[in-house]
């Protein structure tokens, strides 16, 4: 691969700006000058001039170019152009540090397989997990902090971020994030009925009573009937079965997604609660909802408290 000519692919700013600072401290260009372009605004000729262009201010310089759609299929780039970069990475300059960003790939695309073939192509990782791990690596994590904050953020690369660093100046005197904390200091997201659902569920499977009902108060906050909280259940241990029948022959988390139709996130929190439960315990549960569902139509028992001794219950 040629040396000092990179490209960046994640939908995370945050995570290209990481990674454009972890190359520029690896490769020494800590004292350069540095140039930034947008490619919707400047398209590539701008930085392919600036790379051929010997800096009289500084031994270095880093040229960025971010938002380079022409690679993600949202766009084209003239011919020429694409010419003159590929010239470049033939012989690129020891004194420049060359960086590239997308959002994705499009595979199909012609350049994009030219440049997996020339240069570094680094996809980054926007796993939640593995974000927070990183991001608090310096600290020490009571049990249960992961789980909440994942809560708490969802899918949203940025947001984990923002939560971290929040977190770290929260903890910087013990270093030490204990649940508590992560309540404290952290943006409670908007509630949703699935996103609720998931951490009733959690909770049960914890035998966290508790903070159980007190999530089935917000539940109920949200304007949903009984029947309706009994049913976005009954759905999300359907999907949890479903994930532990398929965990068992080993079948990948996006073809799980796949043949169930649903979104990826989805699979991967549930897929966090597998370990918690047993084949027959779902079914049990599965039966046992759908046995309340019909005893409250049928008039068979009041529908008020069914869910609370539900919970006490368990």
């Amino acid at each position: 691969m040629k040396p000092n000519v990179y490209l960046l692919v994640s939908p995370s700013v945050s995570l290209l700006k990481q990674k454009t600072t972890a190359y520029q401290q690896q490769l020494k260009f800590n004292e350069a000058l540095i140039n930034t372009y947008d490619w919707e605004e400047t398209g590539l000729q701008p930085a392919l001039e600036d790379v051929d262009t010997i800096s009289f201010l500084t031994d270095k310089k880093m040229v960025i170019v971010e938002h380079c759609l022409f690679l993600e299929g949202k766009a084209t780039e003239e011919d020429y152009h694409l010419e003159h970069l590929l010239n470049y990475i033939a012989h690129p300059s020891e004194d420049v540090l060359l960086i590239l960003t997308a959002e994705k790939l499009d595979e199909r695309k012609k350049i994009v397989k030219q440049l997996r073939k020339l240069i570094t192509v680094e996809e980054l990782t926007t796993d939640i997990t593995a974000i927070i791990r990183s991001e608090l690596k310096d600290y020490s994590l009571e049990k249960g902090v992961i789980p909440l904050l994942k809560d708490v953020i969802g899918d949203r690369t940025e947001q984990a971020f923002q939560e971290c660093d929040k977190l770290k100046l929260y903890c910087l005197e013990d270093k030490k994030i204990t649940c508590e904390a992560v309540k404290n200091i952290t943006n409670k997201p908007i509630a949703d009925k699935e996103s609720l659902t998931f951490a009733f569920i959690r909770c049960i499977a914890e035998k966290n009573k508790k903070e159980a009902l007190q999530l089935y108060q917000e539940m109920k906050s949200l304007d949903l009937e009984i029947y309706g909280i009994i049913g976005l259940l009954e759905s999300q241990y359907r999907l949890l079965y479903q994930v532990l029948l398929l965990e068992k022959q080993h079948v990948s988390r996006n073809e799980m997604a796949t043949r169930l139709e649903v979104h990826p996130f989805r699979i991967s929190k549930t897929l966090e609660l597998v370990r918690q439960y047993q084949y027959q315990e779902v079914k049990d549960f599965i039966k046992k909802l759908a046995n309340l569902d019909f005893q409250i139509k049928s008039g068979q028992i009041e529908a008020l408290m069914v869910l609370e001794l539900l919970i006490l219950n368990t």
